[in-house]
């Protein structure tokens, strides 16, 4: 079963380009759920046959992905290579040696000491930007807070004690770089190095996490720490974990093809009446092609006498209006149901709709006051 279901996914694997349908036909999608698990079953099966047939041992081997980091005698490394890179012929490996004792691997730098032993630095490419989230932008505080604690994270965590000072002043002028405060940054630094030497950082973050719940919440300065503290005083085990509103896919041009209005799914629409300036509101699951075509079915002249009719078509045949389908407009995309049904009496009850008043009875009467604003 399990082999089956990898055929399908890398039999399924389309993608629009242009207006076109294209098949994968090489590897797993990029982006696709599965592709890191897939990736990480063929790489240790991979390296469990390669392995069997090397003439040596191998001490150390990390893998992550496709990054692996082991040790190879220097007289080895072609039959290492080659051994490998025969396994399949679309799997090709290429190789990074030591330099002055030294190789990276992921974020850390690991140095071999004469002795044998191996120091670990936090490593950055040179083409690094630095750029983090800046002091400036319209976020929480905590978040702002974590970005310290995370870069401290870096630096006494993958670093060996020796590099920390170094790696310390580095921190420091990338946040002053990216306009945090020196008071608050020297604050949390101390904090966090102080708690890190005290106690180690497993131990602590359970502590911190043990029976927290977490619930998103869309962050409005001002507003989100306020509704955050209130909960907080009504059950201490519920914690606010915000997000922006406003994200990078807003901002740069989205280089996927976007889906043809018709063929999307899951959302609130709006049809609008030609003979006057009352509009339809519904939602949909299916395919609003699929959607369209069944109120066109509803408004022929044979379904005049159904019993159970929706508002829509009431209206084509109470008033002898025509509905416009041709400017059709999607209000909201929403794939949970419930809130797909709250989306719909919201839009039901901020515009002029043909809608009957049942449609919005379980919209809660807290909403009243907002609406009445809106609308």
């Amino acid at each position: 079963m399990l082999c089956r279901i990898i055929d399908f996914i890398f039999e399924s694997s389309y993608f629009v380009f242009s207006g076109q349908i294209f098949l994968q036909i090489e590897g797993s999608a990029m982006g696709n759920p599965a592709s890191p698990t897939l990736a990480n079953i063929v790489m240790n099966y991979l390296i469990s046959k390669c392995v069997k047939k090397l003439s040596f041992v191998i001490p150390v081997l990390k893998l992550y992905v496709d990054d692996t980091f082991i040790a190879v005698p220097n007289d080895k490394i072609d039959e290492f290579l080659e051994t490998f890179n025969a396994f399949h012929p679309r799997i090709q490996f290429t190789l990074e040696k030591e330099v002055d004792n030294s190789i990276a691997f992921l974020d850390v730098q690991l140095i071999r000491k004469n002795d044998g032993t191996i120091l670990t630095n936090w490593h950055t490419k040179a083409t690094a930007s630095n750029r983090v989230l800046n002091y400036f932008s319209h976020h929480p505080q905590i978040h702002k807070n974590n970005t310290i604690k995370n870069l401290c994270f870096r630096c006494y965590s993958l670093s060996s004690r020796e590099f920390w000072p170094v790696n310390e002043l580095k921190i420091k002028n990338i946040l002053r770089k990216n306009n945090y405060p020196r008071k608050l940054i020297n604050k949390i630094m101390h904090s966090y190095k102080h708690k890190f030497v005290e106690t180690t950082r497993i131990n602590t973050e359970r502590r911190e996490k043990d029976g927290i719940i977490y619930y998103k919440f869309p962050y409005i300065e001002g507003l989100s720490e306020k509704v955050g503290n209130l909960i907080k005083n009504q059950a201490s085990n519920i914690k606010l974990a915000f997000y922006p509103l406003t994200k990078l896919e807003n901002i740069y041009t989205k280089l996927k093809d976007s889906v043809p209005k018709l063929m999307t799914s899951n959302l609130v629409y709006q049809i609008p009446c030609k003979d006057c300036n009352l509009s339809y509101v519904g939602m949909t699951k299916q395919y609003l092609k699929n959607r369209i075509r069944q109120h066109k079915y509803d408004c022929q002249g044979k379904n005049i006498d159904k019993n159970e009719k929706t508002a829509l078509a009431v209206h084509h045949f109470q008033e002898n209006h025509n509905l416009d389908f041709d400017e059709v407009k999607i209000l909201d995309k929403e794939c949970n149901y419930h809130k797909r049904c709250i989306s719909e009496m919201i839009h039901i009850s901020i515009h002029d709709t043909m809608n009957i008043r049942t449609d919005t009875q379980k919209l809660s009467i807290i909403y009243n006051n907002l609406l009445r604003e809106i609308k």
